[in-house]
């Protein structure tokens, strides 16, 4: 079940809590932030952006708004010779152009994200505080709408909830004991035939024309879908 919680809800629910609650919910984005893979540079850079915001460090937010504002030059750069690209692909100074614009888009890309997410732990939040209003034993995970009738839009969490339960089979035969549990259980196995290396030798040897037919029978399998990734060039190889 979803509930809806109006701008006038948000309002109400406000004032009944400390003062200080966007500190609060911002605190929050910062622990889940912490919280986040520290490998991965993606979500470290994004981190950093949401701290630049909080702190007002220009320093670290204009790289992001200049990403921003080079797009569009960039890609009308490209894009007023595409045909000729498409023909012949890229010559040295269009590859330059396409580097650039393909780092400037990425770099734009992870400050809108960390915005974003930065939106959605306020708003998440917001919703956590009605939800413990209204009753919920589970805030966090209720399905809730926010209305916001100035733009004529809403937030919405959906999908919010348990999975389906199932069994814990280990734990539960350690609970109830192996006669109990071979008693309430049955055994599912798929079975997979694959062809036998050996075997097939063996057949081929005494029928060859099986050879034909095994070729016309296999599947080259799928292209795989290619990423287009930017990685350092090593230092020995840099003009």
């Amino acid at each position: 079940m979803t509930k809806a919680l109006s701008t006038n809800d948000i309002v109400a629910l406000l004032k009944k809590h400390d003062k200080n609650v966007v500190k609060s919910i911002l605190k929050q984005a910062d622990a889940a932030a912490a919280q986040e893979k520290s490998g991965n540079n993606v979500e470290l850079r994004k981190a950093a952006m949401r701290k630049a915001l909080k702190d007002s460090n220009n320093i670290v937010l204009t790289k992001y708004i200049e990403a921003a504002n080079d797009l569009i030059p960039l890609g009308q750069e490209l894009s007023t010779e595409g045909d000729e690209i498409i023909a012949n692909g890229l010559n040295e100074e269009q590859v330059v152009v396409a580097m650039n614009l393909f780092l400037k888009v990425k770099l734009a890309t992870e400050g809108a994200d960390a915005m974003k997410d930065m939106v959605r732990s306020m708003v998440f939040r917001s919703m956590d505080l009605a939800a413990a209003e209204q009753g919920e034993e589970f805030p966090e995970h209720t399905n809730m709408e926010m209305d916001v009738p100035e733009i004529g839009k809403r937030f919405c969490r959906e999908g919010a909830g348990r999975k389906e339960a199932e069994f814990d089979m280990k734990k539960l035969r350690a609970l109830i004991g192996d006669e109990v549990f071979f008693a309430i259980t049955t055994e599912k196995v798929e079975v997979t035939r694959v062809v036998d290396d050996q075997a097939l030798s063996v057949a081929i040897l005494a029928n060859p024309e099986l050879m034909e037919k095994m070729r016309d029978a296999v599947n080259p399998g799928e292209w795989k879908s290619a990423r287009l990734m930017v990685r350092d060039m090593p230092a020995n190889e840099k003009e």
